[in-house]
């Protein structure tokens, strides 16, 4: 993290030889920085300080390839495509990826079916799904699951 004037205020290592895979999202109203990793590494910082205030991981064939704060936590797509190469021989219809919400708790979160290929992109309270092609943007509103909070939009 850089102050105002460019100088290194704190610094968060992952695991050894682990990256970043996408960019951090900042939440102003948790004061908090999310960041994602492969294999399913998700971590929340203290934005002033740089100290882990919650860290979940996961073995499996998916990954976590964007968070964008939203409401009172953050909407994380998970691209599904190793489980979908590994299932091609069952058969079975190739799925969408997943988009989940985590919030302040485990009974404030959900996941949903989110289009393959698609970005997050968040405008107010509204969720959108952006694919992009060489000469076109796709927005398509993703509903929120009913009967559920996202801690004060």
């Amino acid at each position: 993290m850089l102050g105002p004037e460019g100088k290194q205020l704190w610094k968060y290592a992952i695991a050894d030889g682990e990256t970043v895979w996408s960019e951090p999202a900042y939440n102003p109203r948790l004061k908090e920085i999310a960041i994602v990793a492969p294999d399913l590494i998700f971590i929340r910082l203290d934005a002033e300080t740089g100290k882990e205030k919650w860290h979940a991981d996961s073995n499996g064939r998916a990954s976590f390839v964007q968070v964008v704060a939203y409401g009172k936590g953050y909407l994380v797509r998970k691209d599904m495509s190793g489980y979908r190469e590994n299932d091609k021989a069952s058969g079975l219809p190739l799925e969408d990826d997943l988009l989940g919400y985590w919030g302040q708790s485990e009974d404030d979160s959900w996941t949903i079916n989110f289009p393959r290929n698609s970005d997050v992109v968040v405008s107010g309270t509204r969720i959108y799904a952006a694919r992009r092609t060489r000469n076109r943007l796709t927005l398509r509103k993703v509903q929120v699951p009913e009967n559920v909070s996202v801690g004060s939009k």
